[in-house]
């Protein structure tokens, strides 16, 4: 459960990481709101469905030098996002984070790898 920092600053205290398919595919269904770091093996273009999440998230889209590329607030649930930047990570937050965490396209944060 890594520690997330950006500029210097802990984003995130603690995130789960899901590097294996399953638990990606399943991410936050049916569960309750918590933080989540998808690691995939290559940088790819990403699609995020929200189905069978009851509540709001941001997501950050990070590139393979965990460079924030694209950031999206509040994606409602029963919806599908799609960040056609090439990502190596994907951060699924708390409502609000990014906002809170200062966050911009273009930051780098800093996580210790799988």
């Amino acid at each position: 459960m890594p520690e997330i920092r950006s500029r210097g600053r802990v984003v995130v205290a603690k995130a789960d990481r899901l590097t294996r398919r399953l638990p990606q595919a399943v991410g936050l269904m049916f569960s309750k709101p918590r933080n989540l770091l998808f690691e995939f093996p290559k940088p790819q273009r990403v699609r995020l469905h929200m189905f069978f999440v009851f509540f709001a998230i941001d997501v950050v889209f990070l590139d393979f030098q965990k460079r924030v590329v694209k950031l999206k607030k509040n994606l409602r649930p029963f919806r599908i996002h799609f960040c056609p930047h090439p990502s190596r990570y994907v951060l699924e937050l708390k409502k609000g984070t990014i906002e809170s965490a200062d966050i911009r396209v273009g930051d780098t944060l800093s996580f210790p790898s799988a």
